[in-house]
């Protein structure tokens, strides 16, 4: 590292990153301890660069987004990049690509594009990035907005909207542990634009901290990585 660098997180320990609610396996609590996937890549990242984090629990997404913004916290740790988000934050690179897919009540198979469900009502989490592209892209979609994966997929199996939209992998391990009965996911998007590239985003008044971090991804082998 640099001296500015070195400077800087002497300065700023420990960082205060988030940490989601629902959002298994990536970045979860369970039981008041932070876990996922995503959470085990940033103690890695830290213990590389000899530093402390601090993870922050309990706010929603879209919540998450207004404190880094604010300074309040010092980064989100999986993150997709877009342009609106551009003008706010600064990006790392990628460090894991992410499909999303369609879920339905189960006999509505059916519905298993983009194009089907026009005129249709989908719930999705507030801010969430395919949240955003739906709106932009497809207006013609209807959404209600929660809080969280869980929350939409409850919504769902009570036949509150016709579908959900969310990372296969986040989904299916929600149904499985949160006994989410009756919901299936019928297809993978038929859109490129909604494969998540999943980054760490931090504020642009902290240039350093991005290359801090940037230089700690480049330091976890693919090894580590699996």
């Amino acid at each position: 590292m640099s001296d500015d660098e070195k400077k800087f997180l002497s300065e700023n320990q420990p960082l205060k990153l988030h940490n989601e609610l629902n959002w298994p396996p990536y970045n979860f609590n369970e039981n008041g301890k932070e876990k996922g996937f995503s959470i085990d890549y940033m103690n890695l990242i830290a213990k590389k660069l000899n530093i402390k984090v601090k993870y922050i629990s309990g706010p929603n997404w879209d919540q998450f987004m207004q404190m880094l913004k604010n300074d309040e916290i010092d980064a989100m740790i999986n993150i997709s990049k877009n342009q609106e988000r551009s003008k706010t934050f600064n990006f790392t690179s990628v460090f894991h690509t992410a499909a999303n897919a369609i879920y339905v009540k189960r006999g509505n198979e059916h519905i298993d594009s983009l194009k089907k469900l026009e005129g249709k009502t989908i719930v999705m989490p507030k801010g969430f990035f395919a949240q955003q592209l739906l709106q932009e892209y497809y207006p013609n979609i209807k959404q209600i907005l929660v809080r969280d994966s869980l929350e939409a997929l409850r919504m769902l199996s009570l036949g509150k909207a016709d579908a959900t939209i969310g990372k296969k992998n986040v989904l299916d391990y929600i149904i499985s542990t949160k006994n989410i009965s009756g919901v299936i996911a019928s297809n993978y998007v038929d859109d490129n634009r909604l494969v998540s590239l999943v980054r760490v985003a931090t504020s642009k008044t902290k240039p350093l901290l991005n290359s801090i971090l940037e230089k700690g991804q480049n330091s976890v082998s693919d090894e580590e990585l699996l």
